[in-house]
């Protein structure tokens, strides 16, 4: 594996490590927090930028599974961390107290792509 393929891949584990802290601690303490959110941006950033040194190695984007997969998953990263943060901006109890499960479903679509990226980078 190149230098910048391990790399690429420490950044994407690392957004695993904030999306996964910021999903099940919001699901542990059943609410959303100021700290949830900025776990999420922080997560945004690193698949970004994981996401561009990827695409580096790789020569270009693809389209094929994990291509596809990827791009939709982190779409949905940046619309979690979009809506935690409108969420809490509105301050409304109901939707801060049902964000985690939210939250739990994106965070399963983001899985997915690194399942796809499992089989396509062995």
């Amino acid at each position: 594996m190149s230098p910048i393929a391990k790399i690429a891949t420490t950044i994407i584990l690392l957004a695993l490590v904030c999306y996964t802290t910021g999903v099940f601690a919001s699901l542990i303490q059943k609410t959303l927090k100021r700290w949830h959110m900025i776990v999420y941006w922080v997560g945004v950033t690193l698949d970004i930028l994981g996401t561009i040194f990827m695409v580096i190695v790789s020569g270009g984007y693809k389209f094929d599974s994990h291509g596809i997969t990827g791009l939709a998953a982190l779409v949905c990263m940046i619309v979690n961390a979009i809506g935690a943060t409108i969420v809490l901006k509105k301050n409304n109890e109901t939707q801060i107290r049902r964000y985690p499960f939210i939250s739990l479903i994106i965070w399963l679509i983001w899985l997915s792509s690194i399942v796809t990226a499992a089989k396509y980078y062995k």
